[in-house]
């Protein structure tokens, strides 16, 4: 099932003492970054339950540097002659690990696999990441479940240096089933691993491009990348989703949802612009330049959402690497690393263009429409600088489309706006208003 309530509700404390009561302890708590691990012990401490913060192999082994994209092979094809395992498999059963919370904490008490060390812990809520293979409950929860459809991106060049590896011909269109190629170069990976007549940075190329491939529904190639579609699956038998921005996730994934509605905010749309293909010449570009210099007469800190495509040609002081006191224009990408699960404070956040997925790519393999990434997409773009009850930063919307997406209105109270003086004269009007009131 589903729990979505607005951010500072406390969804955190909710769940743990749902758990409790239904004596569904222990249980995995699935996290995106290991700072949101932390927020979630800290909070199980406070609720008297006792957690540890899991590690994955890259920061449990010692043999990551010598290995890395590989690592995941070398262990399960090595383990039984890694001299680290041995030390754990020989450690004496008295080994203490009672007073242990994090993997971190392990590694410094103990010479031996901490990975697999972790699996002597006794624990009432294991947090560990999304991708840690590890399964130690039948119950999990999904925090910040929003990122369970997930896009991610690999250069075309170590794509296409794979395939041609194992010998498949890289030109297999724009959009292709990766699961096949997946196997295939899995399979390439293994033998070559196992043969040790391959130079490492191919292995880590061939190990990386698999790692992309493998629990991929859909990819694609776009603009000198190739995309990955990812939908998380839990691998508990029990499971519960928690998210301030579940809906779209729950809609497309068909999970049962319980609700605590938030208030909608208010977000403008602008009428005269748009990325569509067709449309985004010269002309436009320079109109969507010109919006960002006015928002910026008004704003200290801009922070721009938009594709590749477009964020490549706006003016902007920032592209990708935005430093924590920053100040002026900050370019991201919608699908990019940081278009979601990080913290952006802004003044004014821009989603420019509607970030639809190239009309090519097969949704329907994963059970979703174009409408339904756009919308996951935009939340969360817009999410990023709503953080907290005081954070009040203005959204605008730039492009006409977003006014046909009507499921935007789950969250957001749409305002059209109808050309730069209308908006000149709204951003006075606000301006006047977020003014203090004379003594």
């Amino acid at each position: 099932m589903g729990f979505e309530a607005p951010t500072g509700f406390g969804k955190t404390y909710v769940v743990l003492s749902a758990l409790w009561a239904e004596e569904l302890l222990p249980t995995t708590w699935r996290v995106r970054t290991y700072a949101q691990a932390d927020h979630v012990a800290t909070q199980a401490l406070e609720a008297g339950l006792r957690p540890f913060i899991m590690g994955g192999r890259e920061r449990t082994c010692p043999l990551v540097e010598e290995y890395g994209a590989v690592l995941p092979w070398y262990c399960k094809l090595e383990r039984v002659r890694c001299p680290h395992f041995a030390k754990l498999v020989n450690a004496p059963s008295e080994l203490s690990v009672r007073a242990v919370f994090s993997y971190e904490e392990l590694r410094m008490r103990m010479d031996a696999c901490v990975y697999y060390a972790q699996e002597l812990i006794s624990a009432d809520i294991f947090i560990a990441p999304y991708k840690l293979g590890i399964r130690r409950t039948v119950t999990e929860v999904v925090d910040e479940a929003h990122n369970v459809i997930e896009i991610q991106s690999i250069r075309e060049v170590d794509f296409v240096t794979a395939l041609e590896e194992v010998g498949l011909d890289p030109d297999i269109g724009d959009e292709f089933d990766p699961r096949p190629l997946a196997d295939h170069l899995e399979f390439a990976l293994v033998h070559h691993l196992v043969r040790s007549f391959t130079s490492q940075k191919l292995l880590r190329t061939l190990a990386r491009v698999t790692s992309f491939l493998r629990n991929a529904v859909t990819a694609w190639r776009e603009e000198g990348e190739v995309h990955a579609l990812k939908v998380y699956k839990p691998r508990a038998t029990k499971s519960v989703f928690v998210s301030a921005t579940l809906s779209p996730v729950a809609r497309a994934l068909n999970i049962p949802l319980l609700s605590i509605p938030a208030q909608r905010r208010k977000v403008l749309v602008t009428t005269w612009l748009t990325t569509r293909y067709t449309d985004f010449d010269e002309k436009m570009i320079n109109k969507y330049n010109n919006l960002i210099s006015l928002l910026r007469a008004y704003a200290r800190r801009v922070l721009v959402f938009a594709t590749k495509r477009v964020a490549s040609v706006l003016s902007h002081d920032y592209y990708e690497d935005v430093p924590p006191d920053w100040q002026g224009v900050a370019a991201l990408l919608s699908r990019g690393r940081k278009g979601e699960g990080v913290d952006v404070p802004a003044d004014c956040v821009v989603v420019a263009g509607v970030p639809f997925l190239p009309p090519y790519v097969k949704l329907h393999r994963a059970g979703l429409t174009h409408e339904d990434m756009a919308l996951v997409t935009v939340v969360q773009n817009v999410g990023r600088t709503l953080r907290g009850p005081s954070a009040n930063p203005l959204v605008v919307l730039a492009d006409e489309r977003f006014l046909k997406l009507r499921a935007l209105e789950e969250y957001f109270e749409l305002k059209p706006v109808n050309g730069l003086s209308e908006l000149k004269e709204l951003l006075k009007a606000r301006q006047q208003n977020s003014q203090p009131s004379p003594q």
